[in-house]
């Protein structure tokens, strides 16, 4: 589920890059009939202590002690739509971050060749290579979800072995396609084989294993002939083999071939096809795949990345290594969805389980990427002569597309002020 843990208050407001803002001096949030002036949609406002739309003159914590933001959600121009902070005292602020967007990133781990060097070691007889699925710590809490593969054979090659646990491998995923929930992990095989152009270009699709060319495949159809795909057809790019053509398989067109394996890649038209000869060390390569992510009501998975390793049995001296760690990064819209979902709870939306569900806002857009300024205090404003006081964490957080205009505006009022209070912060930056 979509929630996280918190001892304090958090209130999230998401900006939007749609409309141009109304400039400090100039904006307004009390007169909704007032198009020129009014809070744009998307727009966020720094608010000085008495809820007027922040000026450089009162930017600072000697005129105005509190400050709050508001943001207008919806297109329509009504006060009901505007969206506020709490209040903020200046005395108890303690950390103002800004947050540059940070891409997120996919796991890759390699086994035997990756492009570079490495190789499967071939001295075995039984292989078994087991998927050890370490992302999902709520459903396999327990003990973790394992997916388990083997291949044996008296005479194996890397060629084989690449072959056959790249072909189980994404055929359970495709399974998994059928039954609704897709694959975690995409498996692509690798060689150090010289790939060369035969004059003609194809069309692939992710998730088939059909290959079609555009006039005929007569130059790649012999049944084991290896294909690299696009993108010059060099050692990075995956190699499938042919395993059908018009001749073995009647469903196939003459210029259609098919090959060991679903296509991994996106799908794409029409791309330039090599053959490949000369390989001596093969290897593959485990992408984890974007999971299934929606906040209630819509859905109910949480915001997460797939991590990843593998047990091996029989692959003694294989290479064997991770060269890319799986990242949630920072401020993409699904982080943001998730976290605004959240902080509703804070302003009644507190039913998380019982039909229905409420629907709240929903400013955040899953394609925006954002950048994050997030300002914490603790309110200590309550005071009492016979209990002592325990301050309550209040967590501010804006969120802002990448780029928008409202930036140049906002982030100089942000700066003035906490630069004026106790602590005197740093200017936050995001750019």
């Amino acid at each position: 589920m979509s929630v996280g843990i918190t001892n304090g208050i958090i209130n999230v407001l998401v900006g939007s890059n749609a409309n141009t803002p109304i400039l400090p001096g100039t904006v307004q949030i009390t007169d909704p009939s007032t198009a020129g002036t009014y809070i744009a949609d998307g727009q966020i406002v720094m608010l000085d202590s008495t809820d007027t739309p922040m000026t450089g003159a009162k930017a600072n914590i000697g005129d105005s002690p509190y400050i709050r933001f508001v943001q207008r959600s919806g297109a329509t121009a009504a006060s009901a739509n505007l969206n506020y902070s709490a209040r903020i005292r200046g005395i108890d602020l303690y950390k103002c971050i800004g947050k540059n967007y940070v891409a997120p990133a996919e796991q890759v781990t390699n086994l035997g060749y990756n492009g570079t060097s490495g190789s499967i070691d071939i001295t075995s007889t039984d292989y078994i290579l087991t998927i050890v699925n370490d992302w999902d710590d709520m459903q396999f809490s327990k003990e973790k979800d394992r997916d388990a593969f083997d291949y044996s054979s008296t005479n194996p090659t890397q060629l084989s072995i690449a072959q056959s646990f790249s072909q189980q491998i994404n055929f359970k995923g495709y399974r998994k396609t059928l039954l609704g929930t897709g694959p975690w992990i995409s498996v692509t095989m690798l060689n150090d084989g010289t790939g060369t152009t035969a004059g003609d270009t194809s069309t692939v699709v992710n998730g088939s294993d059909i290959i079609n060319f555009v006039t005929t495949a007569a130059a790649f159809s012999a049944i084991g002939t290896q294909l690299r795909i696009g993108s010059g057809g060099g050692v990075t790019v995956p190699v499938y083999v042919v395993t059908g053509n018009s001749t073995t398989d009647t469903s196939l067109s003459v210029t259609q071939l098919r090959v060991h394996t679903f296509y991994q890649g996106a799908s794409a038209t029409p791309q330039t096809t090599y053959t490949v000869a000369g390989a001596t060390n093969y290897g593959l390569v485990f992408t984890g795949l974007p999971l299934t992510f929606g906040i209630p009501p819509y859905s109910d998975w949480k915001y997460k990345k797939v991590s990843f390793h593998l047990d091996r049995t029989g692959f003694n001296s294989t290479t064997y290594g991770t060269s890319t760690q799986g990242t949630i990064g920072s401020g993409t819209g699904a982080l943001i969805q998730e976290l605004e979902y959240f902080a509703q709870g804070f302003e009644g939306a507190l039913n998380r389980t019982i039909i229905p569900l409420p629907t709240g806002r929903h400013d955040a857009v899953l394609a925006t990427t954002y950048d994050l300024i997030t300002l914490i205090s603790k309110d200590r404003s309550f005071d009492s002569a016979i209990t002592s006081v325990s301050a309550q964490t209040v967590q501010t957080v804006l969120a802002i597309p990448v780029g928008a205009t409202q930036i140049a505006t906002l982030v100089p009022l942000i700066n003035q002020y906490i630069a004026s209070v106790p602590a005197a912060f740093p200017a936050v930056s995001i750019v």
